[in-house]
């Protein structure tokens, strides 16, 4: 834990996607399987997917923004 009492979460969003199987994945974000390939993969998904890989991830959206900026940091 940090001082400011928030732990330092690394998560991207291919470890937020990656338990959950793609066509789970595929359905719920309303994307062709290839754009769920190229997240797990490291690609920035659009602002646009953001809620609904919140809801296949089962997390907050702020946890989805975070791990968004994570995965820009590692490309």
């Amino acid at each position: 834990m940090s001082t400011t009492g928030f732990a330092t979460d690394k998560r991207t969003i291919a470890d937020l996607l990656r338990p959950f199987r793609r066509s789970e994945i595929v359905r719920a974000c309303g994307v062709d399987p290839s754009t769920v390939s190229r997240w797990l993969a490291g690609s920035v998904p659009s602002e646009e997917h953001l809620p609904r890989i919140a809801a296949v991830a089962r997390v907050s959206l702020p946890a989805v923004r975070r791990a968004l900026i994570q995965t820009e940091a590692q490309r």
